[in-house]
């Protein structure tokens, strides 16, 4: 009796359980977008016939599987999903077209949308393509192909990035131009320190005689030790120093003076009274010079490196020809780590590496010898690998 009534207990619930388990199914099923069109060759209009390897870039999601479909007398259906399903706005797909024989390979970039029925001139939003290759398709020529070279007004934030720059490098040409000035005045002037000014100090007499006129606006005068105040405590006309009633001098008070004046000739720095130093003054002894150099140079060390970054990417995106799937020249034997591709103008930052249909990260698994590629330790192609290599050259 507990038996029958377990089973008609359970039963529902599995039922409700595998109603459910389909209608997710079905929605899955739904949220996916198919492809289909009839592909031909873009040299000679004849139906294609090859593979096409498409694989997704920039998902932020898990990335959908790297797909390899094969197309038979240009017969092409696909099911994929839709890039408007996954949180990254640059989310798309790239169809590495690889035609059965000698015919050359082409590159597209597609954008998925949701859709039951999709042709490909619904999903092509741009061509990488050699100069010897033709259109795969008349849609091709429209104005969603990009055309290569790509003007830097088109590459996102590239155009705001060598305009910071170019400010960069005003703002530190206007800096090295005032520092400049600055070490051109002081080298233009002598420093007299510790001079004490001619004059009875009495407690009563408040005019006192410097040796020099000093420069506007450098007059240091201290009473045994204490620095005075400007038009305060005292004033200065030429060489005359009058002092205010209440800094007057008692006796036995040491007063003295700190000021610039015009560089003059040696004979003229010879006082007994005080002391002065020698011109020209060396970077050490001007206070932050040094530091305020040595950041400029790194200043401008770290624009051209970012002049070298912006090269590079306009290399890549200048790419005169594209090579996909070759197989780089080297023994895979688990011992041999340098592989080198065919091109001898290939650009170094374009290449992209694989081993397996695995795409390898650069640094962590090889690294970049001009156009040789090394591997690491770590992943060093065995007996029975497959090494292949995309990249573009001039």
């Amino acid at each position: 009796m507990l038996i029958v009534l377990a089973v008609h207990f359970l039963l529902p619930l599995q039922l409700a359980s595998a109603q459910q388990s389909g209608a997710q199914i079905r929605t899955s099923i739904a949220s996916l977008s198919t492809i289909r069109d009839v592909i031909y060759n873009p040299d000679d209009r004849q139906p294609f016939n090859g593979t096409i390897t498409i694989e997704p870039q920039h998902f932020a999601r898990s990335s959908p599987p790297t797909l390899v479909v094969p197309v038979v007398d240009g017969m092409f259906s696909v099911t994929l999903l839709p890039v408007d399903m996954d949180s990254s706005p640059s989310a798309v797909y790239s169809a590495t077209f690889a035609p059965r024989g000698s015919g050359s390979r082409w590159v597209e970039i597609w954008h998925v949308s949701r859709s039951s029925r999709l042709s490909l001139s619904d999903v092509r939003v741009s061509q990488l393509t050699t100069a010897s290759h033709g259109s795969a398709d008349p849609e091709l020529n429209s104005d969603r192909a990009v055309a290569l070279p790509i003007p830097i007004t088109d590459v996102a934030g590239l155009s705001n990035a060598l305009n910071s720059v170019i400010n960069s490098l005003t703002i530190l040409s206007s800096t090295a131009a005032s520092i400049t000035a600055s070490v051109g005045a002081i080298q233009n002037a002598q420093l007299i320190r510790g001079e004490v000014p001619n004059g009875v100090i009495n407690g009563t007499n408040a005019s006192f005689t410097l040796a020099n006129p000093p420069n506007p606006g450098t007059l240091s005068v201290s009473l045994n030790g204490t620095k005075l105040a400007a038009n305060r405590d005292f004033s200065v006309s030429g060489t005359s120093l009058v002092l205010a009633t209440g800094a007057v001098p008692s006796v036995g008070d040491l007063l003295s003076a700190d000021y610039a004046i015009p560089s003059p000739a040696a004979s003229s720095l010879v006082s007994g009274k005080f002391r002065s130093i020698t011109l020209p003054i060396p970077m050490s002894g001007v206070s932050g010079l040094s530091s305020a150099l040595n950041q400029i140079g790194s200043n401008l060390t770290t624009l051209n490196q970012e002049f070298a970054t912006a090269n590079a990417a306009l290399a890549a995106l200048n790419c005169r020809k594209l090579t996909v799937g070759e197989l780089p020249s080297g023994a895979i034997n688990g011992v041999n780590t340098t592989f080198s591709v065919s091109s001898a103008t290939a650009v170094a930052s374009t290449i992209a590496v694989y081993l397996n249909g695995m795409r390898l990260s650069p640094g962590a698994d090889y690294a970049l010898n001009q156009a040789a590629i090394v591997f690491l330790p770590s992943s060093v192609p065995q007996s029975g690998d497959l090494v292949a290599a995309d990249y573009c050259s001039q």
